[in-house]
């Protein structure tokens, strides 16, 4: 681990070489980290731009409201539609509708962020989904869901911790192309962030 004052020191010499963003992901969810406002404030105060990955739950509406304030870029992991497949997809219980209501009321505190640059639409909120062959039906579903205020960023699935020894169980053996066509046809990407060739 890094600590705060090692962590704002590199975000300084970043931004000395010309970095522009810094990303804050990981497994976990950053909102619960101590550090996470003053890492941000920094990185807002440099005049550079957070990207926070996010898996919903602790998307308090003062949380959102920080956020928004000092230029935070929104990537929110969800998985489905279904509340089952989702408390399976992310291990835990009774999140389901929360993590809903968390996104709705994110998306709804942002429109007014989006804005227009050299002819693109600029979205400050993204719905990162992770296909799978529990959830390879409902993509779609999802991505119009969220609708047309937020990016919708689908990948594949990695082949790291549990998703190793159940492997075969998540993937289509039938069609084992099928995920990288339905990537291409959804994610506003254009195709997977990432992952190299071997998963």
């Amino acid at each position: 681990m890094i600590n705060l004052d090692d962590r704002i020191k590199l975000i300084n010499e970043a931004k000395n070489l010309g970095c522009r963003v810094v990303v804050i992901a990981g497994e976990g969810e950053p909102t619960l980290s101590k550090e996470i406002i003053p890492l941000v404030l920094e990185i807002h105060k440099l005049q550079m731009i957070p990207i926070i990955y996010s898996n919903g739950t602790t998307l308090s509406k003062k949380i959102i409201e920080f956020y928004k304030n000092h230029g935070v870029v929104l990537v929110i992991a969800f998985d489905s539609l279904d509340k089952d497949k989702y408390d399976s997809m992310t291990g835990t219980r009774n999140n389901f509708d929360s993590v809903i209501k968390n996104i709705k009321n994110t998306i709804n505190e942002y429109k007014n962020t989006e804005y227009t640059e050299n002819n693109l639409r600029v979205l400050n909120i993204a719905i990162n989904s992770t296909i799978s062959s529990i959830n390879e039906s409902e993509i779609e579903q999802i991505k119009n869901f969220f609708g047309d205020d937020v990016y919708f960023i689908c990948n594949p699935l990695a082949k790291l911790g549990n998703a190793v020894k159940n492997w075969d169980n998540l993937m289509n053996k039938n069609d084992p192309n099928k995920y990288s066509k339905i990537i291409e046809n959804l994610s506003e990407t254009g195709g997977p962030l990432t992952l190299g060739n071997d998963g």
